[in-house]
This record gives structure tokens, C-alpha cells and sequence, in this order.
């Protein structure tokens, strides 16, 4: 049984869109690999094209580069005596019984990522080993971890180091180490939420998760664990009902809270070696085994909201919280990936699979790669494309879809092991003795004086008149800064639901970006007004005359400040891939969500406090009604946005005033405080009634029986409403 859920949005955590571009964990800061779309990611290169730098690491280590603004760091682990050498393919059970001879020395790594100079190195411990190892892994198998501010680095069987950026220890946890399932070693990569850094230890004799502080080491918490064959990186799923660890296992795979408490849990008859990590689309959190020599290989997709045993009986098509499930369906080594709406999976083999990612539908069996090739890193994409990098050191570029074709392969010629991380338009790919960054060579500058002709000549007739655009940086797109698309909300007009703006007959040359929202911060650096509903669009300079995809971005800040303006790279990079930007600004803070019970008697609707979103939907009907003159698609517009952006989003799935203006949704880690879902006018277990605060607020300023409060706020000055009202 397959129950197919409608899902308005699709949550997606972690850093896309416009937001930093930080490669923060294994497979990216959202556990999904996948990448947004920027020119400087290539589809083809080798050793030589599209090459930006090339460093050489010693020793051995199979953890992905990590990058944190202008910094990658790897880790490594290099041996005084030479030992097994490792090689591609399947071992088939076959180990190493004894630890690796000589001296061992735990490395970490700083690059510069623009120019690959060694930044620094640091040695975390020197020693000879006490465990043994997979011969085709490392002691250095584990991703490092990042919040921005400190590293860790995990080597499994031994410890875990915290390094600030600039190289100094700030404190280690030593482990216990244990025998592990055929002597093969540890290999599951920390994660980092908030404050607390999540480390799993699966073996033989003592199995255990556990969370340590950030900042001091101090472990918070440790759970046992039932399990002794398991190598997976947890997942912290940040869902619609809550923030938890999803872990899978041999015997259980199962859900702890962030503080350790054990969620729910299902015994999925997983393979025998479970490896594959888990990771979030679409709303549901996807789990999968599938070693090579067992039967069953199954793929779960799994709904949030779940506690307790959710298979009791092992039905997994009867379990509530079982979206789907495939039997045959899972890698070995690889974690698969879900681009659109499609779950790719690459076995070690060297054969590719596609399913629905929302029914587990077939779209394609198996197709082989060919050249033939066999696979331990896990699949990445961008640019419409799934990319498959072979342990031959050949990445297969795969048209993204319901049918499988290779575009292009490019070759390394080096054992690869290690996934690929992306950050800043750049490709970082590690090979056994190197990490090759890998960009488009953009030193075959076209002329751009027609391009810029083109982008200044072109007018746009809209329904309240024709606008001009000019160049952006990037010499191909055309951008239109500061197009009004409603009235001023000032004077009279402050909270009221938003009006039509005002029309002009002459040619409206849209080269600067409108006013933000008035919002306290930075507010002495001016650029913001009580007149900020304005809006940007841009386009390629080829998309003028068909239909294109739309997306709209509506900015975060927590309803307190920020814009639309922000993110000009981000508008020239997607309208490179040919999609036609527009980002908005909207009032924020008390402008925005005033509410009173003045305020609700006034509204046609008897509501107040959600004129921030009934912007955001005229500017969507702006898009429905003008898009079309830039070369959009109105019948293909996908909203998305970030924390409060996120959480606007959210608002525009639910309310029926947006019906029709927009067809796909991104959540990108949405703001869902409690005080967001206040009932206007009773208490709720979210909070006392949200026109509470606007009595308290006038009130406050103008006593308790002052008469038309609402008429005295619209009187005051917005730098004065700005200092005296509460903004959120």
C-alpha cells in the first residue's frame, strides 16, 4: 500500500537559495547533496579544465572536505610504515585482523579555498593503532562538523577534536575504543545542532550515542544503543512537529530527542551492514540499507510525528507513519539523493535507479554506467544534473529526470572515495593523495557590449506602465530594481490591507532598488521608509519571448528587519540557469503586524495583524499579472524563502487569499515560534489573544481611555512608531 500525502512545501534545512553556502557537514549543511545552482559550477572538467587549484594530503583519509567561508579543512591520518594499500571494489567480507603497523599521526588540514595554500596543520594525536581497519577505509573515514565558529573532528576509535578556525585545540573527548563487526573499524560522521555536536559509536561490545557542548567538550548526555552493525551518520530532522536525531540500525532504526529520549523506533529487517546515512525531502525523512548479499534492501520513507513502535507487527504499508516503502530498493555504500521529485540511488556495482520520491514508484530499473565503474561516494547535484563520482576517479553527469542519460564524464584517474562538497561555486573533490577544486574557467571573456545593449534597450510594458531594466554584475542578466508594485502603506494607508499602486505613462528606468521596510537595525544607515513595497525582478538577457520557470524569494530576518534587495548574486545565478528571479520587500515589525481590535473591526475580513502577508500576496498577483512581459511563466511560480522567509511561506500554503498564484513551495528553515499561531481573539495554549498586544501598546502610550488609538499610532511619525512600539 502507497498513500500519496499533498504537500504544499517542501521543508529543506540548512543552506540554499540565497543563504550562505557553507559546506558545514557530510553531504552539506542539509544532509541532502544537493547544491544551488551557480556559474561557476562546471559539468565537465579533468585534471587540467576547469582546474582552479590542486593540493596535495598527505596520507590517508576518506572524510569530505569541509568549507567555512574562505577555509576547507580535511583530515587525515599519515603512517611513519607503509600497510595495506587500499583498493576499489567490493571486499565481500574479507578484513584486516590486526591494527596497521608504525606509527600513526592524526592529521587535520586548512586550505585557502581560493588559492589552495596550506593554511595550517595540526596533529590531534601520534601513536600506533589499536584496532583494526576496513582495508579499503581509513582511520580517517569520518566528515568533519562545523557551526561556523569551531571544527570537530572525529576519528572514530579514537576521539573527538574541537579546533577553533585558526588552528588552537579548544578541547578533545577521548573514546574508548571498541572491536568492532569484522574488525572493520568505526566511520559515522559527527553532526552539529545548536549548542550540542552529536556523535554515534556503533560496535560490538558497547554501542552508545551521545552529545557533547560545543564550546566546553562536556558530554550533555549518552544513550545506549542495541546495535553493533551500523555506520550511518545520525540526522538531526528538523520537521513541521519538532527537532530530532533519526539514527538507523541493523536491529532498529530509531529517533532520539535532543536530549537523548528515544522518539520511536521500528525494526525495518534492514540489511545486515547498514551504511547509507539518513536525510530529508518532501517533508518525510528517508532511511535505507542494502548490502550487496542480502535480500532484502529496503528503502523507508517516514512522516513526522511519529512515537513509540510504528511496525509493531512489521507491516510497514499498514504503519501510519510509512509513507512508502520498497523492499529492493537500497545502496550498499551510498546515500541516495532526491532531486525533485525524484530518489536516485547508485549501487556499488555501477547501476543507477530512479523512483518517485513521494510514492516510491519505479520510474527506471537499473541502468549501468558506462564506461563501467564501481561506487562508494555519494551521489551530488546541481544544474538539472545528478553527479556520480566512481572509485576509477570518473564522475557521470546524468540528465535529471524519469530517464537516464549521461551528458558528459569527466575523469581524475585517482582511487575516490570520499563524496564531493560544494561551496562558493566551487567543486572540491578529494582523491586518495589530493583535493582538486574545480570551477568554470571563465577566462574566454565574451564581449559583453551587446549583451549590455540588449539589456538597456529592451522596455517591459506592466499594468501600471512601462519599466526599463539596466545590466546587473553579471554582464548577461538584466535586473529591474525597485519596481512599485502597491501603493505606499503611509498615512491612512498604514494597516490596511494593500493597495494597487499608482500608474505612470513615461518609462520608468528601474536601476535602483526601492526602499526596505523600516526596521531598527542599522536604521542611521538609511535606505528604509514606510514606502518599501517595491520588488526586484531579474532575467537572462535569452529570456525574453519564451516561458520560463518563476521563482519568488521573500527574505527572512525575523519579521524585524531585512529585504529583498539582499542576494544580487543569487538573482544573476538563477537567472543564468534560466529561471526568472523576483524578490520583494514587505513591511516588517509593528508595520507589518500591529494588531488591535480597532485595527479588526476596520478589516473586511474582521482581522488585523497580517498586512506583512497580504503584501507578499499582491506581490504574488503582481507576478501572476506582469511576469509573463519578462519572459516568465505564470503557470510555473514556486515561492521560497528562509527562517521568517520560510515561515512566510508556510502562511501562503495555508491562507485561501493566495489560491492559484504560486505551484511549488520551499521551506528553508522556517522561524515557528508559538507566538506566530496566536488565536486574534482567545487564549490558546500558543498564548494570550494576539490583540492583547496592541491594547497593551496604546494603552501604554496613550492611557487606558484615550479615544481612536489607532488614529493617534497612524499619526506618529514611523521613526517614532519604530522606537515605541513592540516590533514583534
Amino acid at each position: 500500500m502507497i498513500r500519496l500525502i499533498v504537500l504544499l512545501a517542501v521543508i529543506v534545512v540548512g543552506h540554499v537559495g540565497l543563504a550562505d553556502g557553507d559546506w558545514t557537514r557530510f553531504r552539506g549543511a542539509d544532509a541532502t547533496g544537493v547544491v544551488t545552482d551557480e556559474p561557476g559550477l562546471p559539468t565537465r572538467w579533468s585534471k587540467t579544465e576547469n582546474v582552479a587549484w590542486v593540493a596535495d594530503v598527505p596520507g590517508q583519509g576518506w572524510g569530505s572536505p569541509i568549507v567555512v567561508g574562505d577555509r576547507v579543512f580535511v583530515s587525515s591520518v599519515v603512517a611513519d610504515e607503509a600497510n595495506i594499500a587500499p583498493q576499489g571494489g567490493l571486499y565481500l567480507g574479507e578484513g584486516v585482523r590486526d591494527p596497521a603497523k608504525g606509527v600513526h599521526h592524526w592529521m587535520v588540514y586548512c586550505f585557502d579555498l581560493k588559492s589552495g595554500d596550506e593554511l595550517w596543520q595540526q596533529e590531534s594525536f601520534a601513536g600506533r593503532p589499536v584496532v583494526p581497519r576496513h582495508p579499503k577505509s581509513s582511520y580517517a573515514a569520518e566528515t568533519p562538523a562545523t557551526d561556523g565558529e569551531r571544527l570537530f573532528v572525529l576519528f572514530g576509535d579514537l576521539g573527538l577534536f574541537c579546533y577553533s578556525l585558526e588552528c588552537e585545540l579548544l578541547w578533545k573527548q577521548m573514546i574508548e575504543p571498541k572491536k568492532t563487526n569484522m574488525d572493520y573499524g568505526a566511520a559515522a560522521s559527527p553532526v552539529v545542532h545548536g549548542d550540542q555536536v552529536f556523535v554515534v559509536y556503533d560496535n560490538k561490545e558497547a554501542s552508545w550515542i551521545a552529545s557533547f557542548d560545543t564550546k566546553t567538550g562536556d558530554e550533555n548526555w549518552r544513550t545506549k544503543r542495541d546495535e553493533v552493525m551500523s555506520w550511518a551518520t545520525p540526522f538531526v530532522w528538523e520537521n513541521e512537529v519538532r527537532t530530532e536525531i533519526v539514527v538507523p540500525g541493523q536491529r532498529v532504526n530509531r529517533s532520539y530527542s535532543l536530549d537523548g529520549k528515544e522518539l520511536w523506533r521500528f525494526d525495518g529487517d534492514m540489511s545486515i551492514l547498514v551504511i547509507p546515512s539518513p536525510f530529508a525531502a518532501h517533508g518525510m525523512c528517508y532511511l535505507s540499507s542494502g548490502y550487496v548479499g542480502d535480500a532484502h534492501r529496503p528503502t523507508f520513507a517516514i512522516r513526522p510525528g511519529a512515537s513509540g513502535d510504528i511496525a509493531p507487527d512489521g507491516d510497514f504499508d499498514r504503519s501510519e507513519f510509512i509513507e512508502w516503502y520498497q523492499p529492493q530498493c537500497s545502496p550498499y555504500n551510498t546515500t541516495q539523493i532526491v532531486y525533485g521529485d525524484y530518489l536516485y540511488t547508485v549501487y556499488d556495482q555501477g547501476f543507477m535507479t530512479c523512483h518517485n520520491a513521494l510514492t516510491g514508484e519505479e520510474t527506471y530499473g537499473k541502468r549501468r554506467f558506462s564506461p563501467k565503474g564501481s561506487f562508494t561516494a555519494s551521489p551530488w547535484a546541481y544544474d538539472g544534473k545528478v553527479f556520480c563520482l566512481s572509485e576509477q576517479g570518473l564522475t557521470y553527469a546524468i540528465q535529471a529526470g524519469p530517464e537516464f542519460q549521461i551528458l558528459d564524464t569527466s575523469p581524475l584517474d585517482e582511487l575516490c572515495i570520499a563524496t564531493p562538497s560544494v561551496a562558493g561555486g566551487n567543486l572540491l573533490v578529494r582523491t586518495l593523495t589530493k583535493v582538486y577544486c574545480i570551477t568554470e574557467d571563465d577566462s574566454d571573456d565574451a564581449s559583453t557590449a551587446s549583451v549590455e545593449k540588449a539589456a538597456t534597450d529592451a522596455i517591459v510594458q506592466t499594468t501600471s506602465g512601462p519599466i526599463q531594466g539596466v545590466p546587473s554584475r553579471d554582464r548577461s542578466i538584466e535586473v529591474f530594481k525597485g519596481i512599485p508594485y502597491a501603493a505606499a502603506p503611509v498615512g491612512d494607508l498604514r494597516w490596511k490591507p494593500t493597495q494597487p499602486p499608482e500608474a505612470w505613462t513615461g518609462v520608468r528606468v528601474c536601476d535602483e532598488y526601492g526602499a526596505k521596510s523600516m526596521q531598527q537595525k542599522d536604521f542611521d544607515q538609511g535606505g528604509q521608509s514606510e514606502d518599501c513595497l517595491y520588488l526586484n525582478v531579474w532575467r537572462s538577457n535569452e529570456t525574453k519571448t519564451e516561458k520560463h520557470p518563476v521563482m519568488v524569494w521573500i527574505h527572512g530576518g525575523g519579521f524585524t528587519q531585512g529585504s529583498g534587495n539582499q542576494g544580487n548574486g543569487g538573482g544573476d545565478a538563477l537567472a543564468g540557469r534560466d529561471v526568472v528571479l523576483v524578490s520583494i520587500n514587505y513591511r516588517l515589525g509593528a508595520l507589518g503586524f500591529m494588531t488591535h481590535p480597532d485595527l479588526s473591526a476596520e478589516s473586511p475580513h474582521g482581522v488585523s495583524g497580517n498586512y506583512a502577508i497580504l503584501d507578499q500576496i499582491a506581490a504574488l498577483q503582481w507576478v501572476r499579472d506582469n511576469i509573463a512581459a519578462f519572459g516568465g511563466d505564470p503557470d510555473n511560480v514556486t515561492i521560497f524563502g528562509e527562517s521568517a522567509g520560510g515561515t512566510s511561506v508556510y502562511l501562503l500554503t495555508a491562507t485561501p487569499l493566495s489560491k492559484g498564484l504560486f505551484h511549488r513551495a520551499i521551506l528553508q528553515s522556517p522561524w515557528l515560534d508559538p507566538v506566530i499561531f496566536r488565536d486574534l481573539k482567545k487564549e490558546t495554549d500558543n498564548g494570550p489573544p494576539a490583540e492583547y498586544d496592541g491594547v497593551g501598546q496604546t494603552r501604554r502610550l496613550f492611557g487606558e481611555d484615550a479615544e481612536n488609538p489607532i488614529a493617534k499610532l497612524r499619526s506618529l511619525p514611523a521613526e517614532e512608531l519604530l522606537e515605541k512600539v513592540k516590533q514583534r
